[in-house]
């Protein structure tokens, strides 16, 4: 590679030497490279243009499976994956919830009053915990069974959320990453594996420009107005 070509040569920087990346480090070479001070547009077009050369992407072992056991092990092992998105820290809980899932939508007032207290229940009752009060992943897994009819994911989701504010979580905008999945079989046995977790998705320390800078080339924004 030509190092000069890549922006590199200024800076005196060999290629081999170069570990990962951070935002600051990113910063540090485009002024190292340029002979300017860090200034996030024209920093942001200097780090597209020469992004190729950069070491910032590394591979993640993730511990998983090639088969299960039954239908058991397979949503237990699946509601418990690490997020790569959030990249969560502890605490993290993971917690079986004896309860036939349901929809938000379908359950009168007095049923989604009696789930949200079995809900409740469950977590005050045999957990030791703090509620998260910052931004909180939530990754579910509803098993469902196929006597019943399917049931969409959104809806499961909305009633297992509401149940968990005030309890879990502070509230349900605090909610910054989710992650649904319905496991259909075709026993009678119906629960929920939720595991939830502190969310670093919004620390931005790892950005070097801390700014949305792109480009749509030319797609028009979509406004709801325009079709009303």
């Amino acid at each position: 590679m030509d190092e000069q070509a890549a922006g590199w040569g200024d800076a005196g920087l060999n290629l081999e030497e170069i570990q990962l990346l951070s935002a600051q480090d990113l910063r540090k070479l485009y002024e190292d490279s340029t002979g300017l001070s860090w200034e996030e547009e024209l920093g942001s077009a200097w780090l597209n243009k020469n992004h190729g050369s950069f070491n910032i992407f590394y591979k993640r072992p993730i511990l998983t499976a090639s088969a299960y056991v039954n239908l058991s092990q397979k949503a237990s092992i699946l509601s418990q994956t690490h997020c790569q998105i959030c990249n969560s820290s502890a605490p993290i809980v993971n917690l079986p919830l004896r309860i036939k899932p349901e929809s938000y939508q379908y359950l009168n007032s007095a049923k989604k009053k009696a789930f949200r207290s079995a809900i409740r229940h469950r977590f005050k009752s045999q957990m030791s915990f703090e509620k998260f009060n910052g931004d909180v992943c939530i990754s579910v897994i509803f098993v469902c069974s196929l006597s019943r009819p399917k049931k969409d994911v959104d809806n499961l989701s909305k009633m297992l959320l509401d149940s968990l504010k005030n309890i879990v979580i502070e509230d349900d905008g605090r909610v910054v990453h989710l992650s649904v999945a319905r496991l259909d079989h075709s026993g009678d046995e119906e629960y929920i594996l939720i595991r939830i977790a502190n969310s670093s998705l919004n620390d931005n320390s790892n950005v070097a420009a801390n700014k949305m800078i792109h480009s749509w080339g030319g797609m028009p924004e979509l406004k709801i107005e325009d079709y009303l």
